[in-house]
């Protein structure tokens, strides 16, 4: 059977709707005709450039035609490349997609139209309300201010490079220096939400994914918890106190503030000595609201000791005997206690006590430092922090494991060495030459 006649080069014919000619081999200012997003154009490309401060500037401009509706041409500018021949790069690979058909609906959408209008609103039952609003106000004080009024398909990663840079010299609400620790929180975010962007089709890659946040190579600082004579002192000077429960759970439980905070009596199972953590209270907006545990792993059962549940029923015997969904903890209302109301109060607790002042949050690794110590296998540490699996325990507290190591070495060589039994230990074996 003959094979077909080859079909003529359709380059440079104004007639036909696709784009067949091999645009990456042909030299830059060419041009052929094609469609995109439903519209005939003419696709040509020139690389431009400008004098900057640092030197010269390169980009390119592609031509895509006249819009029929309005009469305007329509044309695709990037700019920001170091070199000319990064440029002519990226714009022989644009060239090659469009023909490939791979073009994105060019919107004028900016980027905090994207993040403020379309992806927080999308996430909002998906998510953590704590967690939304921490990415709001990563949003709206750190990239907004700086990158908001860009076009969402224009950025990329030399801007996003900027951004870090700009926020590292002056990003803080005073003007100075902004943690490393918050750019690459905001990082994380714009990642995240440039990446729905590729998968929603408005962009064709993520140029977060190509940028370099600040390093996190070095560690952040070691937890510095209580000894446990200090920890013991604490719950000590609270005895009476008319949250002394609340102080009791936080201070033998290892569970954070948010889970202390959402406790409900039908969570609480006394007589067993056990608790549910399913739910918890966060600042949302600046305000206490109900929220999902932290992780899946967070739901979980905490086991309580024996002066935490006299304490939780001491308390419960002063309030109405009939077990309710209410907080345990709340204000006079029943309102839930706000969580920075808890942290200023364990705050002063600490001066009236006179003890070494350490984080609220301190107090969760204060239990686990002192169970590792105790011998604790980490698994059922990990179990009952509600970590996401042990090796977060095992990292987190990884200061503690040389003093466990070497313990465990000396108890293991006193098996062996110092086994009281019928069979003495047989002297080593000396070979004489003679």
């Amino acid at each position: 059977m003959p094979g077909r006649a080859p079909q003529p080069p359709l380059c440079g014919n104004p007639k036909t709707g696709r784009i067949s000619c091999d645009i990456a081999s042909r030299p830059l200012g060419a041009s052929c005709f094609g469609r995109v997003e439903g519209l005939p154009v003419s696709l040509s490309g020139h690389v431009v450039s400008r004098p900057t401060q640092a030197g010269t500037s390169w980009g390119y401009v592609i031509e895509l035609g006249t819009d029929p509706g309005t009469g305007r041409r329509v044309r695709q500018v990037r700019r920001g490349f170091a070199t000319r021949k990064e440029a002519e790069s990226e714009l022989r690979r644009e060239l090659v997609e469009l023909e490939a058909g791979f073009q994105v609906d060019r919107s004028l959408m900016t980027v905090g139209d994207y993040l403020l209008g379309e992806w927080l609103p999308t996430h909002s039952q998906q998510i953590r309300s704590n967690t939304l609003d921490s990415y709001r106000s990563a949003i709206d004080r750190h990239v907004v201010p700086h990158i908001g009024a860009m076009r969402l398909q224009q950025v990329g990663p030399r801007d996003i490079n900027r951004l870090y840079s700009k926020l590292a010299e002056e990003g803080s609400q005073s003007g100075g220096p902004l943690a490393p620790k918050t750019i690459r929180n905001a990082h994380v975010v714009l990642r995240r939400a440039f990446e729905d962007a590729v998968r929603w089709g408005l962009l064709r890659r993520n140029p977060v994914s190509a940028a370099s946040p600040p390093s996190t190579a070095s560690r952040g600082k070691v937890p510095d918890p209580w000894q446990r004579h200090e920890l013991r002192r604490f719950l000590r000077h609270v005895e009476g106190d008319p949250l002394e429960s609340l102080w009791f759970l936080a201070g033998t439980t290892g569970m954070r503030r948010s889970e202390v905070l959402g406790l409900r009596w039908t969570d609480l199972d006394l007589p067993s000595g056990r608790l549910s953590v399913v739910q918890t209270v966060v600042l949302v907006n600046g305000s206490p609201a109900i929220g999902r545990p932290k992780t899946r792993r967070s739901a979980r059962r905490v086991h309580l000791d024996s002066r935490t549940v006299s304490a939780l029923a001491a308390l419960r015997s002063e309030l109405s005997p009939v077990v309710s969904s209410e907080l345990v903890f709340t204000r006079g209302g029943g309102e839930p206690l706000r969580p920075d109301w808890m942290t200023n109060r364990f705050r002063r607790l600490c001066g009236e006590a006179g003890l070494r002042r350490i984080r609220l949050h301190d107090l969760r690794h204060t239990w686990a430092t002192l169970a590792l110590e105790e011998g604790i296998n980490p698994k059922i540490v990990s179990e009952q922090l509600g970590h996401a699996n042990v090796s977060i325990t095992l990292d987190t507290y990884s200061h503690v494991l040389p003093g466990l190591q070497a313990d465990a070495v000396a108890r293991v060589s006193e098996a062996i060495y110092g086994a009281d039994d019928d069979q003495p230990f047989p002297p080593r074996l000396q070979i004489v030459r003679g």
